[in-house]
């Protein structure tokens, strides 16, 4: 595998000993398996605060993460078939550095493997990478090492730790083997981090700059995450390098149909586009949102028009490239913006959701995704688009106040359609609205306990409309802007 620096550049390979951990067996081998990761949302919020609060990001990166995990089974492991060559390699590498306690350690093996004709195995004294349990082992220990630290982990995130003293406080997010850091006081942070090294073997990175393909950059003030050797590298894959940049991802008014033809999508890697596209979209980039969204439910049934459309969301990245979302200080509070397009899928007629919710000048969380259920008129998408937010805005809400900056007051969520806000704050049926599920009413109990509020604004402020629909370029370009969205490169 090859392991990259922020601006692109190799910076080492490596290989690992791997566990065929498909022939484990449920039950005996192993139990639970299940690791959780820090959502991308919350990564992000800490990269607001910190532009908001003025505070620095740090790195730390757990190296063979998984080698700390503790296994509660017992597990052999038949040695690699290259096994006896390495010892032989070993030897000759130790006789040439006398290295006489290692060159007798690995002469034994070999000899104990010609005894017993290579078919030694080894017991397991720790977690090893390919074991189905290891992320699960690995988690779980550093789990209660940054308990034992002081560390309480958020309800809203289970991967993220929070440790407050003497006024001050330390955030850590954990994604697998990344450590991302966040501090009022850098004595404390400091202190912290030498007590995890003591305990795991891990690099030092600094402040935050390249994490899970975001590449990351402080200038003055604000922060900025983009993903430029990201959408490169897929441009590359897809042998897209001399196209022809647009201005949109997707055009107005596109429809499509599912393929009917099997044969001729086949041999076309739709699907491992859209997979790429859309861990950018989720990332840093909900300008693409809409249109991976919309492209995601031709997965198994494409065509070369499908192939098209997509490789134009190609097209519009070649030449946005290098933008990415800006946070800086604002002073307002976390507050969001909801919308929906009513009967747009041609196939279904179900409607299409999308909200965002911003903080410190940029989105921090946002989503484009078709309606579970058919709307019967445009009040009910948008009631439930609003509901949608609504359970985004409390979980963003605790996690906030879980970090130590709790919202003060309700927090607001923008709509443009005044019957849907009607509707949410009037507990009132009609006829028109009779029809629609009591868990869609679950945003009128949010509003009258405090928790949101819902405030009208005109179609032409609202932020969340980039993330219904394809729209016109200047169109297009205003909404992305003002999603925080803006060139790294020139900044």
């Amino acid at each position: 595998k090859k392991k990259y620096k922020p601006n692109g550049q190799l910076e080492r390979r490596k290989a690992r000993l791997v566990a065929r951990g498909f022939a484990q067996s449920p039950g005996i081998d192993y139990v639970e398996t299940f690791s959780p990761v820090a959502k991308l949302s919350t990564i992000r919020y800490m990269m607001a605060l910190a532009a908001e609060k003025n505070l620095k990001l740090y790195h730390l990166d757990v190296s063979t993460a998984y080698l700390n995990g503790e296994i509660d089974k017992t597990i052999y492991m038949e040695p690699p078939e290259s096994l006896e060559e390495h010892l032989r390699d070993i030897m000759i590498d130790e006789s040439e550095n006398q290295n006489q306690t290692i060159f007798n350690k690995a002469k034994k093996m070999l000899e104990d493997l010609k005894k017993n004709n290579n078919k030694k195995v080894c017991l397991l004294q720790k977690s090893l990478y390919g074991l189905k349990q290891a992320g699960r082992c690995w988690f779980m220990k550093l789990n209660e090492k940054l308990k034992e630290l002081g560390f309480k982990t958020s309800y809203a995130d289970p991967c993220l730790y929070v440790a407050e003293s003497g006024g001050d406080r330390i955030l850590i997010s954990v994604y697998v083997d990344d450590l991302i850091c966040l501090s009022t006081n850098q004595a404390k942070l400091m202190s912290i981090k030498k007590n995890l090294m003591k305990t795991f073997k891990m690099r030092d990175l600094g402040e935050l700059s390249y994490c899970l393909g975001i590449e990351v950059k402080r200038d003055g003030d604000a922060i900025y995450a983009s993903q430029t050797k990201y959408i490169e590298d897929m441009i590359q894959k897809f042998k897209m390098q001399d196209c022809n940049p647009v201005t949109t991802p997707m055009v107005t008014g596109l429809k499509l149909e599912k393929c009917t033809n099997q044969d001729e999508g086949k041999n076309l890697p739709y699907q491992s586009l859209i997979g790429s596209l859309m861990y950018l979209a989720v990332a840093t980039r909900p300008d693409i949102s809409h249109a991976v969204s919309f492209l995601s439910q031709f997965n198994s049934c494409h065509g070369q028009e499908h192939w098209l459309a997509a490789k134009r969301v190609l097209r519009y990245l070649q030449g946005t490239k290098h933008i990415g979302l800006k946070y800086s200080k604002h002073g307002r509070a976390l507050h969001g913006y909801t919308d929906a397009d009513w009967a747009s899928c041609q196939i279904d007629r179900r409607s299409y959701t999308g909200y965002c919710f911003k903080y410190a000048n940029a989105a921090i969380s946002w989503e484009s995704r078709k309606q579970r259920t058919v709307a019967l008129a445009t009040t009910h998408a948008e009631y439930m688009a609003l509901t949608d937010a609504a359970k985004e805005a409390i979980h963003l809400k605790l996690l906030v106040k879980e970090s130590g900056y709790p919202v003060t007051g309700p927090i607001i969520i923008y709509n443009d359609n005044e019957s849907a806000e009607n509707l949410s704050k009037n507990n009132v049926v009609s006829s028109r609205s009779k029809h629609i599920a009591v868990r869609e009413h679950f945003i009128r109990e949010t509003i009258q306990q405090g928790e949101i509020d819902v405030i009208h604004v005109p179609s032409g402020e609202m932020d969340a409309d980039i993330l219904t629909k394809a729209l016109p370029g200047p169109l297009f370009t205003k909404f992305r802007q003002r999603l925080g969205l803006v060139s790294v490169q020139s900044s």
